[in-house]
C-alpha cells in the first residue's frame, strides 16, 4: 500500500497466464458480479492471442495488452451493467477484440 500511495507501481514487462486471468475474472469478483460459465477462457484466449503469447509459444504475455484488455472489459461491463453477469452475448455484441 505504501506504494501505491506514492503513485508508485512495478508492472512487469510480462505477464503469466495466471496473472492475465486474474486481471479479467477478479475486478468483477470485486464488485459481486461474475462471468457467464467459459466466457473467462474466452476472453483469456483473445488476449493471449492477441499479445503473441500463443503463437510465440512464450510462458508470458507482454504487458502491452492492458489497454487492449481494459478496453474490451471496459465495453463488456457496458454491455453486462444491468443484468450482474458478464456474459458470452454481450462479449459478442462488442465482437470481441475485432472491435477494438
Amino acid at each position: 500500500m505504501p506504494w501505491l500511495e506514492k503513485n508508485l507501481v512495478n508492472v512487469p514487462a510480462r505477464l503469466s497466464r495466471d496473472q492475465v486471468r486474474e486481471i479479467i475474472v477478479e475486478p468483477a469478483a470485486a464488485v459481486g458480479w461474475s462471468l457467464e460459465p467459459g466466457l473467462e477462457e474466452v476472453i483469456l484466449k483473445d488476449a493471449l492471442k492477441t499479445g503473441g503469447y500463443e503463437a510465440a509459444g512464450l510462458p508470458s504475455a507482454p504487458v502491452t495488452i492492458l489497454p487492449l484488455l481494459e478496453f474490451a472489459l471496459t465495453e463488456l461491463w457496458e454491455h453486462s451493467r444491468s443484468e450482474g453477469l458478464l456474459t458470452h452475448a454481450a462479449f459478442q455484441k462488442i465482437k470481441g477484440w475485432a472491435a477494438v
